[in-house]
Order: structure tokens, then sequence, then C-alpha cells
């Protein structure tokens, strides 16, 4: 109950400052809005507080309620698409270019390197549940961990485009791998006690979604990548040996406990902010997040770089690591569920920013 009570205030104000928002401008900064009543007393010129345990708190929450449902592309195309389901606005954040080559109808575009710009959130729906379409379905759960902090109604389409469509044209780099790897497999669990100094954030900002919105913002403009491809991870950490990586396994205890990759150590998804945790993971390495296939990774790590750690999400998680479903705790990946639904041909060049926002 309490949990709920917290998350109601913290989405409560986020949404009060949301409401606010203007459309596209030029520095996508959010504008100053009057606020009146119990909130504006409460809010000033500067956000009060340690603002890393404001946003670890936040994140704690929202690991808790695990709200993004993953919708598979048969669902998107039965009950959004094929009806015209008013209740669903579907995002495409890929290239614009790529966007043009071929969507799904009546999908609005805008690229995951814009996706932090406050004027282009402003214009979605509150009132709908936005449907996130990327290449594979990764960068979209960075971005719905993101904006569901914001308080949106957010889903994933499984393996985003990839799950969408065979044309390798409109697919590009997102193809799927059609078999799992057979890579080695630990069932020997890995005790890790070490402890490490929390990050800092101090950032000019007036209220938590001002917050949560900046630290995306630097991260996005950073030029950091978002995942780490199965065949770097094996190299690298499993052969190589590497220190500077530290692999966290993020699904449930009694899968990680059936097999996970050799040094990997367990922090379940929905307790990977609590102050304990964090603690557990280190400034000076970067953080390699795993689980079942690459979607729930991906908004980990999305959240935890909002925290000010350096988080990577390992794509398509352990379905593609193994062929034993026992030890993913799912089934393996492959691609003959995928079916060829319509896509439609956009004339003309989108710029940049996306379509919808000049």
């Amino acid at each position: 109950m309490k949990i709920i009570k917290k998350w109601a205030l913290l989405t409560a104000i986020i949404l009060v400052i949301s409401f606010g928002l203007t459309a596209c401008n030029i520095t996508g900064k959010i504008s100053e809005i009057p606020i009146t009543g119990k909130v504006a007393e409460e809010q000033s010129n500067e956000l009060f507080g340690n603002q890393f345990e404001l946003l670890a708190e936040a994140s704690d929450l929202f690991f808790k309620e695990n709200r993004i449902q993953i919708m598979e592309p048969a669902d998107v195309y039965n009950k959004v698409l094929l009806i015209g389901n008013p209740n669903y606005y579907v995002v495409d954040l890929r290239l614009s270019g790529h966007f043009a080559g071929g969507s799904i109808q009546g999908s609005v575009n805008i690229p995951y390197s814009s996706t932090w710009r406050m004027g282009q959130i402003a214009k979605l729906p509150k009132d709908k549940k936005l449907v996130l379409v990327c290449y594979s379905g990764h960068t979209a759960s960075q971005t719905a961990a993101f904006w569901t902090m914001l308080g949106y109604d957010v889903a994933v389409m499984r393996y985003g485009m990839a799950g969408w469509t065979k044309n390798k044209d409109i697919i590009g780099s997102g193809t799927l791998p059609c078999a799992p790897f057979d890579n080695p497999i630990s069932q020997e669990p890995i005790q890790f006690n070490d402890s490490y100094t929390l990050p800092g954030i101090d950032e000019e900002v007036t209220n938590l979604a001002e917050l949560i919105a900046k630290q995306s913002e630097k991260f996005l403009t950073s030029g950091k990548g978002s995942v780490i491809t199965i065949g770097t991870v094996q190299t690298r950490i499993v052969e190589g040996n590497e220190d500077g990586l530290l692999l966290v396994d993020i699904r449930q205890s009694q899968d990680y406990q059936a097999g996970h990759l050799p040094g990997a150590i367990n922090i379940p998804f929905q307790s990977l902010a609590e102050p304990a945790n964090l603690e557990k993971l280190p400034s000076d390495k970067t953080v390699v997040l795993i689980c079942y296939n690459g979607h729930f990774a991906s908004q980990a790590a999305r959240v935890l770089n909002q925290l000010g750690y350096e988080t990577v999400a390992m794509k398509d998680g352990m379905s593609a690591w193994t062929p034993d479903s026992a030890i993913i705790g799912a089934n393996p990946i492959d691609c003959s569920w995928i079916v060829d639904y319509p896509t439609v041909y956009i004339k003309g060049e989108s710029d940049e920013t996306g379509v919808g926002c000049s």
C-alpha cells in the first residue's frame, strides 16, 4: 500500500507538470507554467533534497510496478490496426528515412535520438496507450521506461519491425537471429559482496519530471550505445575475462539458478533499484544487463542510465544465448512465427525530428 501511495503521488505531480508542457519548440525544454494550490506551495524554483535519492525512489517504484506491456505483433495487427482501435497510438522510433520506407499504417515517427525532446513528448496523448515500435524492440523498451516514468501509458511491440515483417529493406539492422547460440552456461551462483559509492546528481531542475527528462537527455545526446551484442559479451567477458564490465542477470532468481552466463550476478528486475542493490553497481565499469529477450534489460538500462550508471542491455537476452528453454525461463529465439504484416510507404523525406513536429 505504501508503494502504491508513493507512486500515485509521484505520478500525480508528473501529470500536473506534463499537462502544462508546450508543443514543439527550438530548445526542447519544459516551459514555465503557472501552478496553483498545494503543488505550488510545495514547489519552488529548485528541486531540493538529494536528487539521486529522489530519482532512485521513483526508479524503485517503476521496477516494482512493472507496468509496461509487451505486445505481440499479431496483437498490434489484430487489436490496433485491423479494427482501427482509437485507444492506441503507435509511435515508430526508427530513423525518419527508414520510417518513410515502410511503417505501420497510422503510426507517427519520433526518432529514438530525439525522444528526450519534451516538446514532442507533450504532443503525445495521455488518454491512449502508446505502442512503441523500433528495429528489434530494444530502443523502444528504453524509451518506454522513460516515458512511463513521465506518466504515460506505454506498451512495446515485441521485436519491433523485425517481428512485423521479413522485408530486410524495412528491417535494416534490426534483423533477428533465427536460432540461438549454444554458449557456455554456469549453474554456480556468484556471491557479490562489493559495495560502491552511489553516483551523484546535481541538475538545475524544479521538479522530478524535469530531472527524469534531463537525465535521459544527457544519455541520448552522449552518443553512448544502448545494447551490447552476444558476440561481444562472449569475446570480451566470457572468453577474454575483461574486468571493465559487470554482468548482471535480472531474471527471476529461479531462472538464474537454472543457468546463467559465467560470472553473472543476480539482481531480479523488480528489486534492481533498491538501495542495497544500487550499491552493488560500480560507477567505473559498464554494467551489462541480461534478461529473457532483451526487452526488460533495455527498460532497466535506461532507468539505471538516468541514475548515472554506465549500463547496456545484452541484445536478445538469454533466448539467443542458449537453446535450452529450461535455462532461459522462456522459449529460445526463432523466426518461424514472423509473418509479413502490411506496411505503408511515405513519399518524400521526413526531417530528422520526426513526423508531427517541426
